[in-house]
């Protein structure tokens, strides 16, 4: 797999590869990553892609990193009843 481009798009890293004749687009923000992937002969060449990546499918992307983030961040929180305190007599 090999980089074909990088570029940003507001606070969102994007990264397009290629291998064997298919293409797959990484968008990260922060520590969280979406990929999206092309059989062949849905995207002819890198440009083809950037062409039809509009602000509406960046605007869904942002909308699914803020889902992701608000799901991560519930993963991550403790509830009173999970912490363990030592009896006092």
């Amino acid at each position: 797999m090999r980089i074909v481009n990088e570029w940003s798009h507001g606070e969102t890293k994007v990264t397009l590869f290629h291998m064997n004749g298919r293409y797959s687009l990484k968008l990260e923000k922060d520590i969280l990553e979406q990929w999206y992937k092309f059989r062949e002969g849905q995207i002819e060449d890198a440009r083809d892609l950037e062409r039809v990546l509009k602000d509406s499918f960046y605007n869904k992307a942002n909308d699914i990193f803020r889902e992701m983030s608000y799901n991560r961040s519930s993963l991550l929180e403790k509830k009173a009843d999970d912490y363990d305190f030592d009896t006092i007599i």
